[in-house]
Parts: structure tokens; sequence; C-alpha cells
């Protein structure tokens, strides 16, 4: 299962994830949201990828017209 998730990491880099998100988002965004749970469990992993998941999820929230559902995850998730 782990490696699974760091391969899942690994293609973070190939796309683009805030780009892929906002268009889910516009036509879903439950599913959008619910989308959003791997990238939540950001301080589970070491340092490297933590910084890759804080960024994606940062990027998603400087996105204009983030669906309240979206933006929920994203905030709750950033908070300190």
């Amino acid at each position: 299962m782990r490696s699974a998730w760091l391969a899942y990491l690994g293609a973070l880099r190939l796309t683009s994830p805030p780009d892929t998100l906002a268009e889910l988002d516009a036509r879903n965004p439950q599913m959008a949201a619910r989308l959003l749970t791997p990238l939540t469990r950001w301080r589970k992993f070491d340092r490297n990828r933590q910084n890759l998941m804080r960024d994606a999820l940062e990027r998603i929230r400087a996105k204009e017209d983030l669906s309240k559902d979206v933006f929920e995850v994203v905030t709750k998730s950033l908070k300190d």
C-alpha cells in the first residue's frame, strides 16, 4: 500500500493536480473534495514529500472559483 502511495506522489510531479482538480471541481465539487483526502495527510510523510503535497494544496487554494467543499478541505488541511 505504501509503495502505491509513493508512486502516486511521484505522479504529482508529472501532472498538475491543481489544474485537474479545478476542472473536476467545476463539474463535481464533492468528488473533487473527496479526491483531496490523500493530500490532507501530508504531515505523515518525510519532509520532501510533505513539501510536495503542501505545495499542491497551496496551488489548489490559490485557484479562483473553488467550491466551498474543496476550499474547506484545503483550508483545514493547511491550518497549522
